[in-house]
């Protein structure tokens, strides 16, 4: 997974989030997006913006300051918990 900002620096506003995977030594970028009206492989504020609009849902991800409030959370660390039984 790359965050990626504005200036592709540590101290910019986050822009885009993408996966990538790696297997037997080849990079492969994530699927684009087969919904219409919502192009891309990428998370961008554009890309949750339409799929909200086409999904009929409230645009919390906007509402709450999109990927500049997230990249401002990242910084601030996170902890991912999981659990499995």
């Amino acid at each position: 997974t790359q965050f990626i900002t504005e200036n592709e620096t540590d101290e910019a506003d986050l822009v885009e989030i993408k996966r990538l995977y790696i297997q037997d030594g080849r990079v492969i970028s994530h699927a684009s997006s087969k919904v219409p009206g919502v192009p891309g492989n990428s998370i961008t504020d554009d890309f949750c913006t339409a799929q909200k609009q086409v999904f009929r849902d409230p645009d919390d991800h906007l509402a709450k300051g999109g990927l500049k409030k997230m990249g401002e959370a990242l910084e601030r660390g996170m902890v991912l918990a999981l659990s499995i039984w």
